[in-house]
C-alpha cells in the first residue's frame, strides 16, 4: 500500500512507500471560501497536488482502491454570531460554537479544489474521477488555541494486488495466448480474459494481433472504443499462401440461422457493449455464387493485414482493463499480442 500524507509546499521522501507535501496554504481565521484564498495562494495549493497527480497516473497494482482522505481543523476560538449565521444559511450548522460548522465548510471547498485539480491534471471527466477515487472528510474542529490549529490536509491510501504477470501488458509486449476451441455452449469463445494495462493515462498504446494460421475472430472493448477483426489467418511461414476458402464453408454452416453472428453479439453485449456485429464488421457476411449455379451467404475469412491486426487506444485514468473475447470455433485458439507505446 502506498500512502501519501499532505499535513501542509515541502515535498518530502520517506521511505519507498510513502511521501509526504506540505500544503503552502491555511484558511485565515473565520475564512472558508475558495475566493477567501487569495489567486497565488489558490494556485500554489494546486502545484502541491502535483506529486499526487503522478502517483495517480499509473496503477501500480490490479483492483486498484484509491481513498483520499481530507482534514481540516480549526482553532477552539468561538465564531462570531455574524459568522454561524453565515454558516448555517450556507447549509453548515454547528452543535457548539460554531468551529464544528467551520471546518465542514473548509472541508467542502477543499474537495472542490482537490476534484477540479486532479480531474483536470489526470484529463478525466470529474464524474469519472469520483467513481475511481473515493473522497472522504474529516473535521477537527477546535483542535487548538492559535492560527496553527486553522490547518488543511490531505491524505492519499491506495491499496491492491499484484498484476498477473500472464494477463499484464507492457509497453514493448510481445506475447502468445492459448485457449480452448469454443463451440455453440460458450458461444464459441476460445479465449475470455481482461488484460491489465499499467500505463499512464494519456498515454497511447499501439496493438498489434495476430491470429496465425487458423481463422479466429478477436473482439476487444476499451472504454467506449470498440475493435473487431473478423474471421482472420495468417500466411504463417514466409511464402505460405493463405487460402480462406478451406475455412470459409465450416464457419459457414456454424452460422446457419445466424448462429455464429448471434453468438458474437451476446458475447459484446455481456461486455457492456451498445453496438451490433453489423457495427463493427459490416462485413462479416458476404453473397458468393454458388460453382453450380445460385448464390449463397458466407462468412468472409480474410488474411491479416493492418486494417484488421493494429489498431490505439489512449490510456484513461481509472480504466485499467481491456476487453478481450476470441472466437475460435474452428480449433484451440492460439493468438500473439504486440504492443508499443506512443
Amino acid at each position: 500500500m502506498n500512502k501519501y500524507i499532505l499535513p501542509f509546499s515541502l515535498f518530502e521522501a520517506s521511505g519507498s512507500d510513502s511521501q509526504s507535501v506540505k500544503f503552502s496554504f491555511n484558511f485565515p481565521e473565520g475564512k472558508y471560501k475558495k475566493e477567501d484564498i487569495p489567486s497565488d495562494k489558490l494556485e500554489s495549493l494546486k502545484k502541491d497536488l502535483f506529486p499526487i497527480v503522478n502517483q495517480l497516473k499509473k496503477p501500480t497494482k490490479a483492483n486498484l482502491k484509491t481513498t483520499i482522505n481530507l482534514i481540516a481543523s480549526t482553532s477552539n476560538k468561538a465564531l462570531s454570531s455574524n459568522l454561524k449565521k453565515e454558516l448555517e444559511v450556507a447549509g453548515f450548522k454547528s452543535a457548539g460554537n460554531g468551529n464544528d460548522a467551520l471546518a465542514t465548510a473548509r472541508l467542502k471547498t477543499l474537495e472542490e479544489i482537490v476534484e477540479d485539480t486532479l480531474s483536470k491534471n489526470l484529463d478525466t471527466p470529474k464524474d469519472v474521477f469520483k467513481k475511481s477515487v473515493n473522497i472522504t472528510k474529516i473535521p477537527k474542529p477546535n483542535a487548538g488555541p492559535g492560527t496553527s490549529f486553522q490547518f488543511i490536509s490531505f491524505d492519499l491510501q491506495q491499496s491492491g494486488d499484484p498484476f498477473p504477470e500472464d494477463k499484464k501488458m507492457g509497453c514493448n509486449t510481445d506475447k502468445v495466448f492459448n485457449g480452448v476451441k469454443g463451440d455453440k455452449n460458450n458461444n464459441f469463445l476460445g479465449y475470455s480474459e481482461d488484460l491489465w494495462l499499467p500505463f499512464d493515462a494519456g498515454q497511447t498504446i499501439n496493438i498489434e494481433l495476430n491470429t496465425y494460421a487458423k481463422p479466429d475472430c478477436i473482439y476487444i472493448k476499451y472504454g467506449d472504443k470498440e475493435f473487431l477483426t473478423g474471421f482472420v489467418g495468417d500466411k504463417g511461414e514466409k511464402g505460405v499462401i493463405f487460402d480462406g476458402s478451406e475455412y470459409q464453408e465450416k464457419l459457414t454452416q456454424l452460422n446457419t440461422n445466424g448462429d455464429l453472428a448471434k453468438a458474437i453479439e451476446s458475447v459484446m453485449k455481456s461486455a457492456g457493449s451498445s453496438k451490433t456485429l453489423k457495427d463493427l464488421d459490416p462485413k462479416f457476411t458476404e453473397i458468393k455464387s454458388k460453382t453450380f449455379g445460385g448464390s449463397e451467404k458466407v462468412v468472409r475469412v480474410k488474411e491479416r493485414d493492418e486494417t484488421n491486426s493494429k489498431f490505439s487506444i489512449k490510456k484513461k485514468f481509472g480504466m485499467d482493463k481491456l476487453i478481450i473475447r476470441v472466437f475460435s470455433p474452428l480449433d484451440k485458439t492460439q493468438f500473439k499480442i504486440k504492443t508499443s507505446c506512443g
